[in-house]
């Protein structure tokens, strides 16, 4: 979807290794707790894959418009598989109940409970010779 804020970002099996972005195997991991049966979405009464697809969206397009233009910067965390397995840990633990609260899974409602701007964007610091990186 062009209109997704991980449009070009998922890692298919097989394409060519770059820098960032998310396999496809992590975003499947990551999401599949939120929409399988009887997952985090169905206990709260949303059963239809659609709206299920919308919540998402919404909390990954409110996280986008917070980060502005930085979005699309190679230190931002969320295009990377922490960085988006961190995001839907957050949402299923902490984002579906608070906006279940609210009865509301706008972009606006959850801009609203989101605490960081872009004077304290969470980054991640690639270490040349490291294994693995530090978010901060």
């Amino acid at each position: 979807m062009k209109d997704s804020p991980f449009y070009d970002q998922i890692k298919f099996p097989g394409a060519a290794k770059r820098k960032g972005g998310i396999a496809l195997s992590t975003a499947i991991t990551s999401i599949k707790p939120l929409v399988e049966e009887r997952g985090r979405f169905e206990q709260i009464g949303i059963f239809e894959l659609e709206r299920q697809k919308r919540i998402i969206m919404n909390f990954m397009t409110a996280i986008q418009e917070k980060y502005g233009k930085a979005w699309d910067r190679k230190d931002n965390v969320f295009i990377y598989a922490s960085g988006f397995a961190g995001a839907m840990e957050f949402l299923h633990l902490r984002m579906i109940p608070y906006c279940s609260s609210k009865l509301s899974f706008t972009i606006e409602t959850i801009k609203d409970s989101l605490n960081f701007n872009s004077d304290n964007l969470i980054s991640h610091i690639p270490h040349p010779g490291v294994s693995h990186s530090i978010i901060t």
